[in-house]
């Protein structure tokens, strides 16, 4: 039987834009990845499956980088980080695409605070564990934890161990342990607290917030946290994991936006995407400080805004 045009199949396509804080199209979906962008630049991505490349584009669309990297990150600094096709290995370009210094990375996470967390390639003592490098390329923290994040606020998670044996702390600038490791998980300080997990399990509720001297400020009593910002932090919380949702508490541990949504980021630029419904790529949406929903598209993906522009995702049927 030979099939009609109302029989052909269709299928769905993942492309993605960037929006204002009106929730318009100042960039419309055409790319089948993108990043929240800074300095200007946006990581975006075209092609799919093993076909796809990362470049940059403007606040217009504009491809400003031309599409040649296996991943690419933020530029900060100055710096991006960048996945090069012929080694897999990270470097860091300028913005007019020239490779900032010599040196290759397992891994790179982009310029904070001056400094940049890698990850060593060479083939010696050091050999996958962090570092930080400074804009030069220099390293200024020897490479030495077996995981690692950015510096933020003058500190940065690092990792003593792996698995389910390894426990974070913090050190400071000059590679100073300031917060002994002693949790399975840690996040980035912001507004002077950062998020922590006692343990990997996601159905256990303790995770809760410490202080920059290392006190715990809020129980650790949560499913899951994340950072807090402009006086906000979302928390996972419920009677049980299985029934668990999403609100927002602040720092005195009150429960300020109701636990109801099914995933929530943190706010930037008095705005926050939160996940309003069960089923994957729908139900992502925007709200505002007080809980209010200003931006109701219903978008599969949405990131946060940085100078009144993010990323979000939409499904096409072709």
């Amino acid at each position: 039987m030979l099939m009609s045009a109302c029989d052909i199949i269709k299928f769905p396509q993942y492309l993605y834009g960037l929006i204002n804080t009106e929730g318009e199209y100042i960039v419309k979906p055409v790319f089948t990845g993108i990043k929240i962008g800074n300095e200007g630049f946006f990581p975006v991505r075209q092609g799919i499956d093993e076909y796809y490349k990362w470049g940059f584009c403007d606040y217009k669309g504009n491809v400003v980088i031309d599409f040649q990297y296996l991943d690419v990150s933020i530029f900060s600094n100055g710096f991006a980080p960048v996945q090069l096709y012929d080694t897999e290995l990270w470097s860091f370009i300028d913005t007019q695409n020239n490779i900032a210094f010599e040196k290759e990375f397992m891994y790179a996470l982009p310029f904070s605070e001056g400094l940049a967390c890698v990850q060593s390639n060479v083939k010696d003592e050091t050999y996958s564990l962090w570092g930080y490098i400074d804009t030069t390329g220099e390293y200024v923290i020897d490479p030495q934890y077996d995981a690692a994040a950015s510096f933020s606020e003058g500190l940065a998670k690092i990792q003593v161990g792996s698995g389910n044996a390894g426990l974070c702390g913090f050190i400071d600038k000059s590679g100073q342990v300031v917060i002994e490791p002693a949790y399975s998980y840690a996040g980035i300080f912001s507004e002077g607290l950062a998020s922590v997990k006692l343990s990997l399990d996601e159905e256990a509720a303790d995770a809760g917030y410490i202080d920059m001297e290392g006190n715990i400020v809020i129980p650790l009593t949560y499913y899951n946290t994340s950072a807090f910002t402009e006086g906000f932090a979302p928390v996972l919380t419920g009677t049980n994991f299985e029934d668990a949702l999403w609100g927002y508490i602040d720092k005195n541990n009150e429960m300020v936006i109701k636990a109801k949504y099914y995933m929530a980021y943190s706010f930037s630029e008095s705005l926050a995407a939160v996940k309003t419904d069960y089923y994957d790529n729908s139900g992502w949406m925007y709200m505002d400080l007080e809980g209010k929903l200003v931006i109701g598209k219903d978008f599969c993906t949405a990131g946060s805004f940085k100078d009144g522009v993010a990323p979000v995702g939409m499904i096409e049927y072709k």
